[in-house]
């Protein structure tokens, strides 16, 4: 069953307006760190939107185990709590509603993108550049052309960059113990 939401539905036209139209993140770098529960990366950053009341932010999530599976998603706190748009690099197919182009148009493969219709009901989508098989094999493979692809759909920008970048954080070792190999003669 598909995502709906009633608030995009009822305000359809802001709904669009805050997609369709310019948003700053407020860092230009954005430190993922590891949720071991769900077996990724993940980080986040505000992003200034002055139209639209409340909280807006950007997530992305990668995995830990399969760097080509990644995530981003776009929240506002005005519509509730569910992401207004995002994109899987890998994963599931999303299965858009009937629209009466028959069922093979129905099944949308990752990569893909996911907004709402005016209907209030979540759909899947390519872009031109995920219609292109070379485009999407380097996309999947590279999280950096993948936030690149996100931000230009998304019509979001940093201050100085295009497109923020992505910082993984790395676990510090404990070097204080002693040398293991003291008194061992090579």
């Amino acid at each position: 069953m598909a995502n709906e939401s009633k608030k995009v539905r009822e305000n359809y036209a802001i709904y669009c307006a805050f997609l369709d139209e310019w948003k700053t993140f407020e860092r230009d770098q954005i430190s993922l760190a590891e949720d071991i529960h769900r077996k990724n990366r993940r980080g986040s950053s505000q992003i200034f939107y002055l139209t639209l009341e409340g909280q807006k932010r950007f997530e992305a999530e990668i995995s830990i185990q399969n760097r080509k599976h990644y995530r981003f998603k776009i929240f506002a706190e005005w519509f509730g709590g569910m992401p207004l748009f995002r994109f899987d690099s890998q994963g599931k197919a999303h299965c858009n509603p009937e629209d009466g182009t028959g069922l093979r148009a129905r099944q949308v493969l990752t990569p893909h993108f996911q907004r709402y219709r005016d209907s209030g009901v979540e759909i899947a989508y390519h872009t031109p550049v995920l219609k292109k098989p070379e485009e999407v094999e380097q996309i999947v493979a590279d999280c950096i052309l993948g936030i690149e692809h996100f931000c230009q759909e998304a019509k979001l920008k940093c201050n100085q960059k295009a497109y923020p970048a992505l910082v993984i954080e790395q676990e510090l070792m404990d070097l204080s113990s002693d040398d293991p190999l003291t008194g061992v003669s090579f």
